[in-house]
């Protein structure tokens, strides 16, 4: 199975149970999914899911999880980001392309900037856990000698009086989010 496929086909499972289904719904179902695949291909699906969460590690992105969530931590960033990967192949690329434009188009975010869904609807922790927890005990063993990515500089509170400027689209959706 092609890896967005399988997104897609969570993302679908999941909108079933919800208006706005959150990453953690896309999450538990694709981990419903992963049972099916060879060791292998689980581990091929986690790298390449990490991956793809690695491309949405920049500042801007950093930015948006603070505007969209009221705050970001380092595992509230890495679960927004595999929450990006959630959108769908269409989406999560064109927030990469433009993440102020982007996000700010997403029906999701106009959502959760209205009130009508959750501030964490697009993090996805289950999701960052399903390969894991799918391939067992041992996961960490197996994909040792893989190669770690080094962080791109991140967001910190510090950085919101340069919100306006870098994301002034995602800013007007959320303007009492604290940028001074």
């Amino acid at each position: 199975m092609e890896f967005w496929e399988l997104i897609d086909a969570a993302r679908v499972e999941a909108g079933h149970l919800a208006e706005w289904p959150s990453g953690m719904q896309i999450g538990d179902a694709v981990a419903r999914r992963l049972p099916a695949l060879q060791p292998v291909q689980i581990l091929e699906f986690d790298l390449w899911l990490r991956g793809q969460a690695a491309m949405a590690d920049h500042w801007e992105l950093g930015a948006a999880c603070y505007l969209c969530c009221g705050y970001v931590s380092e595992d509230g960033f890495a679960e927004f980001r595999f929450g990006l990967v959630a959108l769908g192949r269409a989406d999560f690329h064109t927030v990469l392309a433009d993440p102020d434009a982007g996000l700010a188009a997403l029906p999701v975010v106009q959502a959760m900037a209205a009130g009508h869904a959750s501030p964490f609807t697009l993090h996805a922790e289950r999701l960052q856990a399903a390969a894991p927890d799918t391939y067992g005990d041992h996961y960490w063993q197996d994909r040792a000698d893989l190669p770690t990515l080094r962080p791109a500089p991140h967001f910190t509170p510090a950085d919101a009086p340069l919100i306006p400027t870098r994301l002034p689209s995602l800013h007007a959706l959320f303007p009492k989010r604290r940028t001074w």
